[in-house]
């Protein structure tokens, strides 16, 4: 990691994502080092799967300790096919999150700018009667 950064202070923790997420600070990084770490781990789990497959016994003798062990082996690859689907469906998970707690916090300032006049029927943003547009989409649409 110092060929890296050099000069850079000694992370506490000593893996490289802890110190990019740490040091770095921004969100571009922390976004760039996921999607890095994302792409090893699915060329690593892709390996795993790979070897274990050349495991698998080919001149079986058809006795059931053979057949045992092939099942250990389809077992092993099974596991690792769950796992590398599983890290995708948490990265888009995760992105989905990201992304609803952005139109979540964009509707939250459009609601914080659209507010009835203490005295009137009107939108103190707009002018438009109340509930305005602005409100009307926002509930409609279902946002809260």
């Amino acid at each position: 990691m110092s060929d890296i950064i050099a000069g850079s202070p000694a992370p506490t923790n000593p893996t490289a994502r802890d110190w990019l997420l740490n040091y770095a600070g921004d969100s571009d990084w922390r976004t760039q080092v996921d999607r890095v770490l994302a792409q090893h781990r699915a060329e690593a789990l892709a390996e795993a799967i790979e070897a274990a497959r050349s495991e698998y016994l080919t001149d079986s003798t058809g006795e059931s300790e053979d057949d045992s062990y092939n099942q250990a082996i389809a077992d092993v690859i099974n596991g690792l096919n769950a796992l590398a689907q599983g890290g995708a469906v948490m990265s888009a998970r995760d992105e989905m999150a990201r992304r609803v707690a952005e139109l979540e916090a964009a509707a939250a300032r459009a609601r914080a700018v659209h507010q009835k006049y203490d005295d009137s029927e009107h939108c103190r943003h707009d002018g438009e009667s109340w509930p305005c547009p602005t409100i009307v989409a926002l509930t409609e649409g279902g946002a809260r």
